[in-house]
C-alpha cells in the first residue's frame, strides 16, 4: 500500500525553476491544499502569500544591513 500510495512520479518542465513550477501551480489551483502539518493545512494562494511576504521581508533586511 506505501509503494501504491507513494507513486507521486510526474513529468515536469526542466526548463522552469522550482519557483517558476509553484507559481504555476498556484495560477492553476489557487485553492487546492498545498501543505498539510498536524492539524493545519495552507491552500496554494495562502502558501505563496506566506512566501512573498518572507521573501520581501529578507530583501528589506538585506538592504537594511
Amino acid at each position: 500500500m506505501l509503494e501504491t500510495w507513494n507513486q507521486t512520479e510526474a513529468p515536469y518542465p526542466h526548463d522552469l525553476c522550482i519557483h517558476q513550477l509553484f507559481e504555476h501551480q498556484v495560477e492553476q489551483r489557487p485553492d487546492a491544499t498545498a501543505l498539510v502539518y498536524e492539524d493545519q493545512s495552507l491552500t496554494y494562494a495562502q502558501l505563496n502569500t506566506q512566501a512573498n511576504r518572507l521573501a520581501h521581508h529578507l530583501i528589506e533586511h538585506k538592504c537594511a544591513t
